[in-house]
């Protein structure tokens, strides 16, 4: 007969279950409106409890934000109740391993939590290789943050996080039974495609797009180390890691990563080229030279190390972000021109 729990061990699961529904309350609240409109008194309402004991456990909305992300992740990793494995299984696996024809088209999944209507250099990445590999004949599964409800990522709402993937990508890999898997995000959907390949012991790669503990310890009050810890955690059963650049590579090397390979950019000649002829000059009329910056508008990027130089002529900064309007306000003589494609 098992003891009775002391009343020390039930104030402390009461108070876990408390925190676990203020937490569920966020994600309802992000469900049914922008981060800009999230309150304390309706997370207070929506979890039945007093807006002071929301307060208690979260004392300002960045320590909310952060400890929801966290708890997001922690909901995607969870050990999940032991099942039988699926019957694809076993064809998954032999698909995977069989020898192939580098001639032979072949299944490729793709896992992403950067997707359209996204505009980044990421998502301009992942959808150029993805039209390249359907041109070679290849089938290409993509599973991206549009198939499922979302919430505007905290701190920066242009991107859309995807909630309650596991079950459904669990069913896409079964459906596809795909003989290559690449899971480029370490989101939502990255995490649940990771975690299925890790149970069901199929190989996978990987890719390092971004800074993504700056990226966090920018935005939340999170340590560095801590977001290193995870995305070492995160691609350490990844066959292949795939960088951009030999700067990333060296970076990533001095942090403990392992099975780095370069994946290299290339430019599209079709969009960009040197000839100008009849070409409209895009920096008419702006002060000679022009210093120009092309990216995102975030903090992680550091662009207010760019605008803050002394250097003559006009500064140009192209690319959308969440610092877009603070920046133009700050920098009056730099020229802001928000998201443009092509050259």
């Amino acid at each position: 007969m098992k003891p009775p729990a002391s009343p020390q061990n039930l104030r402390d699961r009461q108070r876990e279950e408390t925190r676990e529904e203020i937490l569920r309350a966020v994600g309802r609240q992000l469900e049914a409106g922008p981060l800009e409109e999230l309150s304390f008194s309706d997370i207070a309402k929506d979890a039945k409890v007093g807006e002071r004991t929301v307060y208690r456990y979260f004392p300002t909305k960045e320590a909310l934000l952060g400890a929801f992300w966290a708890w997001l992740q922690s909901q995607v990793v969870a050990q999940p109740e032991p099942r039988k494995p699926p019957r694809s299984l076993p064809r998954i696996r032999e698909a995977i391993n069989a020898p192939h024809d580098a001639g032979r088209p072949m299944r490729i999944l793709l896992a992403t939590d950067a997707w359209e209507p996204q505009v980044n250099g990421v998502v301009r990445t992942l959808t150029r290789v993805v039209a390249e590999l359907k041109a070679m004949g290849h089938a290409v599964e993509v599973i991206s943050p549009d198939q499922f409800k979302t919430f505007p990522l905290p701190t920066y709402a242009e991107i859309k996080v995807a909630i309650g993937v596991y079950e459904p990508v669990q069913e896409r890999f079964k459906a596809f039974e795909p003989e290559a898997i690449h899971i480029a995000t370490e989101g939502p959907i990255g995490l649940a495609a990771r975690r299925i390949c890790v149970e069901w012991k199929l190989p996978f790669t990987t890719s390092y797009h971004t800074r993504f503990p700056e990226y966090v310890t920018a935005r939340l009050p999170l340590p560095l180390a801590a977001g290193y810890a995870y995305m070492k955690w995160f691609h350490k059963p990844s066959g292949r890691l795939m960088v951009a650049t030999p700067t990333m590579r060296d970076e990533l090397s001095q942090h403990g990563f392992r099975n780095i390979s370069s994946w290299s950019r290339g430019v599209d000649t079709e969009a960009f080229h040197p000839d100008h002829a009849g070409r409209p000059d895009v920096y008419e009329g702006l002060q000679r030279p022009i210093f120009l910056s092309v990216g995102r508008v975030a903090v992680e990027k550091n662009i207010e190390a760019f605008l803050g130089l002394d250097l003559p002529g006009t500064k140009v900064v192209v690319g959308p972000g969440p610092q877009l309007e603070g920046l133009k306000a700050k920098y009056p003589k730099a020229v802001f021109t928000g998201a443009k494609s092509g050259q």
